[in-house]
Formats: C-alpha cells, structure tokens, sequence
C-alpha cells in the first residue's frame, strides 16, 4: 500500500502578495519627483510605467515588483514569490521614502494581503475539502428545494482583533480564473486549486513610522503555522 503523502506548508502556492498602507493628507504634489529619486537610489531597478498628477507607477521586473504611491496611498504587489526577503525589503523601502518625503503624519490603514494556491487536481475534491473543514454550520436539508448539490461553495470571514483584523475568503478556482493575477510564470498556476485570499490590516490613527517589514513577517508566520490547519483540520 502506497503511504499517503502528508500536506505541509511547502505545497501552497503564492502568486501575488500585497501591501498598501492609506493615507489622508501628503505632499504628493510637492514631492512626487522627489519621492521618486529617492526610491530609485536604492538597488531595485525601478521600470518608470505611469508619472501622473494622480499618482506614479514603478516596476522591477527582476523580483516581479510593482509600486504604486499617489495622493492617498502606497501599495507594493510582488508576483510569481518563491520567498518574501526581496519584497520585504522594497516594502520598507519604499514606505520609508513615501512616508518621509511626502510628509505622512499617520495612516490610516496598513493592509497585507495574501493569495495563496492550494494545488489540486479537480473541483470536486476542492469542494470537498471546504465541505470537510468545516468553516460554516451544516445547511440540512434547508437547500433541497433550490437544487440537489453544492457545486461551487466560497467561504468568507472577518475577524477582528485587539491590534489587527482578517479577512479570510476560500473559494475554488480554476487555471483560467487564476491567469488573471498575471501571465507568464504558469508553474504558480495549477489546473484547480483552493484559493486561500488572506487580508491582514490595521485601521485607526497609526503612526507613519511603523515597522511594515515586521508586520509582513508577522502575519506570515500566522499563515505558516495556522493557514494549512484553517483547510485541513488535523
């Protein structure tokens, strides 16, 4: 009898992952082209794709690294992330610089997002495995006279906290759906899989200067340890 390989953390799968932190006021007008030369001093080489009055757009394709900072926020997106070291780091880089040169006093929201892959190979088995864990409350026989079978089931959750909230959507995809985070790398892209959508975030009058390095290195922690347990109850 052939032993059942055991899931670990290392099967998941992570195409994008995200940080935008929100902002009322700045001094976006005044110091965008400032703001840009500073970020562009560091070692990433920085693509220029869109310099608006609205905000500016700068790629590294190297790391698969997108920026985006204007008026009311900055976000930085990486693709295809085999490890989070080089996003962590254009991350706090560049908060640093917006926050600095833009003159944020504090924000007022700082958000990390997530979309990891949970590789399988039809949709039956991922609804049977959001089925199996058990999120939701049996629905009985409630369903009957709608149809026979749940063919297509998505979770989504918030929980809040004393420090930081989450948001927590399951739901089952397919390699079409899944394309549209991007179009190159299709190893991140299997032919069905559990998309686990995983926001942490913080609201209220943060101070500007938090360390958004730890806050990334935090929450995935939370996902290594936690994330597969969420899917597949031991």
């Amino acid at each position: 009898m052939v032993k059942k390989k055991k899931n670990t953390f290392a099967d998941f799968i992570l195409p994008q992952v995200t940080v935008e932190g929100r902002y009322r006021d700045s001094l976006y007008w005044d110091a965008a082209g400032k703001t840009l030369r500073a970020i562009s001093a560091g070692k990433f080489q920085w693509e220029f794709e869109q310099v608006t009055n609205k905000g500016v757009k700068i790629r590294d394709r190297k790391h698969g690294i997108t920026v985006i900072y204007g008026f009311g926020n900055v976000i930085v997106t990486q693709n295809y992330v085999e490890n989070l070291n080089k996003f962590k780091e254009a991350t706090s880089l560049v908060f640093n610089v917006v926050v600095k040169t833009l003159d944020v006093k504090y924000m007022t929201r700082l958000g990390n997002r997530f979309w990891y892959l949970f590789p399988l190979n039809s949709r039956q088995k991922g609804e049977k495995l959001l089925a199996e864990a058990q999120l939701v409350g049996d629905y009985g026989d409630r369903l009957k006279d709608f149809g026979d079978e749940i063919t297509n089931r998505s979770v989504v959750l918030r929980l809040a906290g004393k420090e930081h909230h989450c948001r927590i959507a399951l739901s089952v995809v397919e390699k079409e759906t899944q394309l549209k985070f991007s179009d190159i790398d299709s190893k991140f892209f299997p032919e069905w899989a559990v998309l686990c959508d995983v926001d942490f975030y913080r609201e209220g009058e943060l101070k500007s200067g938090l360390d958004v390095s730890q806050f990334i290195h935090r929450n995935h922690k939370t996902l290594q340890n936690k994330l597969l347990d969420l899917l597949i109850p031991s």
